[in-house]
This record gives structure tokens, sequence and C-alpha cells, in this order.
């Protein structure tokens, strides 16, 4: 190290040689805090027990059909990217934790005014759709109800420490979220003839709902995975 060191100090200018030095004093546990803090992709949870068994269970799977898939034929495309997208966002939800919380007063806002933002159009969509929905005789109870899960999905965008989630321990909020975001994908498949053969071109009321869902549930997966300039 002290060679390396040396060279540095030969090869670079005093201000890069002081920062070269700088970084070569931080501690490799600090480094990888610094690393999932700034780089969201880094930024995943080392699982242990019940819940490393499940994602390991949920990867293996994913693993399995494409390695089957690839040797014996492909599904029916619709139905290969969902299969593929209702595994993977169950798995985003579950080993990518929630943004951090901001530390300083002017992060912080900066995090509530992004975070306000995605949870009103989130609810713009789904009040915009229930006003059509209603107007066109679709049930209420459905209606309102859908509304409810979009509210829900709003709420939890917001960044609230006691929701928890922001270290390598799941929260509460993550299984509902998982299980919502296959659940969108999955309703393609088992309803795959219904959708894209009896009535394709003509959706119902429950396929416009499962896409404003989707819309809302691959931005948060987007949000956790990539950051919120993507989504």
């Amino acid at each position: 190290m002290t060679t390396t060191t040396g060279k540095l100090e030969h090869k670079l200018s005093p201000d890069l040689t002081a920062i070269a030095l700088e970084a070569e004093a931080i501690p490799a546990e600090r480094q990888g805090e610094l690393i999932r803090e700034y780089d969201a992709e880094s930024n995943f949870r080392r699982l242990a027990g019940p819940v490393a068994l499940i994602v390991t269970t949920i990867a293996v799977v994913l693993s399995s059909f494409h390695i089957y898939t690839a040797g014996f034929g492909l599904l029916v495309e619709i139905k290969h990217r969902t299969f593929h997208l209702a595994l993977v966002l169950a798995l985003v939800f579950l080993v990518f934790p929630r943004p951090l919380i901001a530390q300083t007063a002017t992060a912080a806002t900066r995090q509530w005014i992004g975070a306000l933002g995605f949870a009103v159009f989130y609810l713009y969509l789904a009040f915009d759709l229930a006003r059509s929905l209603l107007g066109s005789g679709e049930k209420p109870s459905i209606v309102y109800a859908f509304v409810a899960l979009v509210a829900f999905i709003a709420f939890m965008t917001l960044p609230i420490r006691r929701f928890g989630g922001h270290a390598d321990r799941t929260s509460w909020i993550d299984w509902p979220m998982a299980a919502l975001a296959a659940g969108i994908s999955l309703y393609l498949l088992v309803f795959f003839q219904d959708v894209f053969v009896a009535r394709v071109g003509s959706p119902i009321g429950p396929d416009y709902m499962m896409g404003v869902l989707a819309i809302s549930m691959v931005r948060e997966a987007t949000r956790r995975t990539m950051g919120p300039l993507l989504a």
C-alpha cells in the first residue's frame, strides 16, 4: 500500500494526492455505506432467515423458467414477459429497501416534494379513472376499492420514517407491495384469453384499473432500483 501511495504522489497533483490518501483512509465498511447511499442499484438488502429463503426460491424459479424456455421454446410472448415481470417486481420490493430518509432540512424538503409529486400523480390517475368508470355504470364498490388501493400506494411513497424498510430488514409495507406488483402481471396470465382474445381492443373496467396499478407499481419499483429521476 505504501509503495502504491508513493507512486500516486509522484503522478498526481497535491490536491489529487490528498483526495486519494483520504479515500484510502475510509474503512471498507464506510465505503460500502457510501456506495449504497449514492448508487441506488447497489443499495440492495443483505437478507437472512425466512425472507432470504423466500427470495432465493423466487429467484431460482425465475432462473429455471428462463433456462427451460431457452431450451424448450418460449411461451406466447405476452405470457412469457408477464410471468417474468411478476417475479421480478416481487423481488424488487423484497430485495431493494425504501429510499433512505434525507438527513438535512433542504434534502428532506426536496425528498418530500418529489414523493408528493408521485403520490398526487397516482391519485390523479385513480380519481380520473374512477369518475369515468362510475359514469359508465361500473359497480361503485369495485371502484371505491380500487381508489383505496391506489391511495395506499400513494401513501406508501411518502418518506415517513416509521414505515421502516430502509435497511436490510424488510418492512410490513414491502409484502403487500410485492404481492400487488406481482398480482398485476398474474391478472394478465389468469385472464389472458379474455383480455387478449375475447375482448382485444375493448378493455373493461378492471383492465383499466390494472393499467393504472401497473403504472404506479412499475414507477415505484423504478424509484427503488434506479432512483426518482428515471421514474
